[in-house]
């Protein structure tokens, strides 16, 4: 090994570290601040009350996504190994992984949380016993019941990689011949981030992202694009279903074929 290769393969286990650190810190802080909230939850909806049991409930799932992620084995083992490809330039292994992780962690998340949901609410049934409470557990159940035809037909994965997504050619290399499915966009309007690649074209950049993505997209993708309400989401191989306001963002709601728009 070259002086140069130690002197990087050092700096690298540095950032390592580093990196580490910084979580350790941050989960640390995360705890105080949670018992903090604890605290101010219990004074204001008591200790044994339907509020407090509510959002002790509602808080379960996202704490478990978080304990998996980031306080847990995973996110110990997953940070340094991550890393680890980058620093040998293989970003496409590092990118298979994350989408391995991703996908075991969506899997099993979506199975244990549906259960979990499930068991909530019969003990919900069981103790106060209001139509509500029923209903709510049937729907549970046929949706339990959908996911596993679902699942058995067309199994959940995710393919995680960085791309311009104004590139048609680059998505399609990227995607290796799979479909989206679902599109959730977030597109930029000017003040804290701009569109990139775009400076000696005057088209739309947001007409010019339908129809890059066009070419990757199933007859049922379903998309949900946020745009600024100045910002026209409007192509002629898109049929728009309808559109809502989120804060200043407007969520436009579009599905391949022609149609309104």
């Amino acid at each position: 090994m070259s002086v140069t290769e130690k002197e990087t393969a050092v700096t690298g286990r540095t950032q390592v570290l580093r990196a580490a650190g910084l979580v350790g810190a941050l989960v640390l802080l995360a705890r105080v601040v949670g018992l903090l909230r604890e605290v101010v939850v219990r004074a204001l909806l008591g200790i044994d009350t339907p509020a407090a049991t509510a959002f002790e409930i509602a808080n379960r799932f996202p704490e478990a996504i978080f304990l998996i992620l980031a306080g847990g084995a995973i996110g110990a083992a997953f940070i340094p190994t991550f890393t680890a490809y980058f620093e040998r330039d293989d970003a496409p292994g590092g990118w298979r992984l994350f989408s391995a992780i991703i996908n075991l962690v969506l899997v099993v998340m979506t199975a244990v949380g549906l259960n979990n949901r499930i068991a909530e609410i019969e003990a919900l049934q069981t103790n106060y016993g209001k139509v509500a409470h029923a209903e709510a557990l049937q729907s549970a159940a046929r949706l339990q019941q959908q996911l596993q035809q679902n699942l058995a037909h067309h199994p959940i994965a995710t393919h995680l990689f960085p791309a311009n997504a104004l590139r048609p050619d680059e998505l399609q290399q990227k995607l290796t011949g799979q479909s989206i499915d679902l599109v959730i966009a977030d597109v930029p309007y000017g003040r804290r981030a701009n569109w990139q690649g775009v400076t000696t074209d005057t088209t739309d950049p947001l007409w010019r992202l339908l129809d890059s993505l066009l070419g990757v997209l199933s007859p049922h993708t379903l998309m949900a694009i946020a745009a600024n309400k100045s910002q026209m989401c409007n192509h002629d191989q898109y049929t728009r279903w309808g559109k809502f306001q989120v804060g200043k963002r407007c969520v436009f709601l579009l599905q391949p074929g022609h149609g309104k728009v």
